[in-house]
């Protein structure tokens, strides 16, 4: 499978020139984290953990949703049959 940078260079969106220089800038900013021992932040791998939380959590509300409707659906039909033919009239 390629690379995301692969991707973008086949695509057209970026230039090989453009993709070294973000490899050795990411490949500086990794020299320099593992020398002073921190990390930067990274917004949008946060953004996706956050995303990835909040997805579960999601789909338990709308199944809670869809499940209240079925029910409910299944009670009027049952009521439904439950009258006499000549109370529809």
């Amino acid at each position: 499978m390629a690379s995301l940078q692969d991707q973008f260079l086949k695509a057209g969106l970026v230039n090989k020139n453009k993709a070294k220089q973000l490899q050795q800038d990411k490949t500086k900013q990794q020299k320099i984290e593992r020398r002073t021992g921190t990390q930067t932040v990274d917004e949008a791998k946060l953004a996706a953990a956050e995303l990835q939380r909040k997805n579960p959590e999601r789909a338990r509300e709308l199944n809670a949703q869809r499940d209240a409707a079925a029910q409910q659906y299944r009670e009027n039909r049952l009521n439904r049959n439950e009258r006499s033919p000549f109370e529809r009239c």
